[in-house]
């Protein structure tokens, strides 16, 4: 079978485009759809993201420092700077009144240690 196409976990079509193309078509079976279904449950049920605890320490020290409410965070990314440093960066919406206004805050860290650094923000 040379080509393959997987669609919505439900069935593969497969076909080999020689001089007289076939096509093969697999459905799973009930057992198989449970077992995929119980497995994406599970990684849904998983443990908060690796970056939940720095968001929750750049959410909280960005309204401390802004004395505003955070009404929407986004997480950006890591960086890893050396064996000792790392970095994630968090892009938030405050709110402070009537003002709405984006503050970039940027989290250094021990990766090794998972221990605090310091903390950055930019204003956007």
């Amino acid at each position: 079978m040379l080509g393959c196409v997987f669609l919505a976990g439900l069935l593969t079509i497969g076909w080999n485009p020689g001089p007289s193309p076939t096509f093969h078509v697999l459905l799973f079976g009930q057992q198989e759809l449970e077992d995929n279904a119980n497995s994406l449950i599970d990684v849904v049920n998983q443990k908060e993201p690796a970056y939940a605890t720095w968001g929750g320490l750049a959410i909280e020290q960005t309204k401390r420092q802004y004395n505003a409410d955070v009404i929407d965070y986004l997480f950006m990314g890591r960086s890893t700077i050396s064996s000792v440093l790392a970095e994630e960066k968090f892009k938030l919406w405050l709110k402070k009144g009537s003002q709405e206004f984006g503050v970039y805050a940027t989290v250094a860290y021990h990766p090794i240690k998972n221990q605090f650094l310091s903390i950055r923000f930019e204003e956007f």
